[in-house]
C-alpha cells in the first residue's frame, strides 16, 4: 500500500485537527501527533502555523480551480459529469465539515482568508461563465431570466452561504451546500409536474 506524500499527510492531519479542536486551539505539535510525525518534520515542510493554514486553504480551493480550468472545454454532453466531478473533489477533502474553521481563519489570518476568498470567487466566476456558455450553446437557457441577476444570486449563494452563521452552525458540509445550490439552479425549487 502506497503511503501518502508527507506534505499531503500533514495537510490531511491539519484538516482533521483543525476541525476537531479549532484552528486557534490547534498547535503544530497537535498536527504532528495526528500525522504520526515529529514536529521537526512538520517544520521541514511548513515554516509555521500560518504556512500550514495557507496550505489547507489551497487544498480547499483545488476542486474549484480544477473545475474552472476544465470549464472552457466542457460541452453539454459533459456538463453533468463536470459538475459531479467538482462535488466528488469537495467530498474527497479530508474533512467535509470545515466551514466553522473558515470563520476562525478569517479572524486569525485575515490575509490568508482574503487571498483564499479572492481565488475562490475567481474560480466560481469562471465556473459560472462556462456553465452559462454551455447552457446557451445547447439552447437550454430560459430567455426570460436576467443573466446578471442569476449570476449575482449564484455567486452570493455559493460564497455567502458558506460563511452564513446558520449554515456554519448547522454542521453542513461544503459538498452538500454546493450540491443544493447547483440543484436549485439546474432544476428550480418546484417539481417538474408542478409547473
Amino acid at each position: 500500500m502506497k503511503r501518502t506524500a508527507t506534505p499531503d499527510r500533514i495537510i490531511d492531519s491539519a484538516f482533521q485537527t483543525f476541525s476537531q479542536r479549532g484552528v486557534l486551539k490547534s498547535s503544530l505539535e497537535d498536527v504532528a501527533t495526528a500525522a504520526g510525525l515529529t514536529r521537526v518534520t512538520i517544520y521541514r515542510h511548513f515554516s509555521n502555523k500560518e504556512a500550514l493554514v495557507a496550505a489547507v486553504c489551497q487544498r480547499i480551493l483545488r476542486p474549484f480551480a480544477h473545475a474552472a480550468a476544465m470549464g472552457p472545454t466542457v460541452t453539454m454532453k459533459q456538463y453533468d459529469n463536470w459538475l459531479l466531478e467538482l462535488l466528488k473533489e469537495l467530498r474527497d477533502l479530508p474533512v467535509s465539515q470545515f466551514l466553522p474553521c473558515l470563520a476562525e481563519i478569517q479572524n486569525a489570518f485575515p490575509d490568508i482568508h482574503r487571498e483564499f476568498r479572492r481565488q475562490r470567487e475567481s474560480a466560481i466566476e469562471q465556473i459560472f461563465q462556462n456553465a452559462m456558455r454551455v447552457v446557451r450553446e445547447a439552447g437550454y437557457w430560459r430567455e426570460e431570466l436576467n443573466p446578471l441577476v442569476v449570476q449575482v444570486i449564484f455567486r452570493s449563494s455559493v460564497i455567502g452561504l458558506g460563511e452564513n452563521p446558520q449554515i456554519v452552525s448547522a454542521d453542513i458540509s461544503y459538498e452538500e451546500l454546493c450540491l443544493t445550490v447547483i440543484d436549485v439552479f439546474r432544476y428550480g425549487t418546484l417539481k417538474a409536474d408542478a409547473r
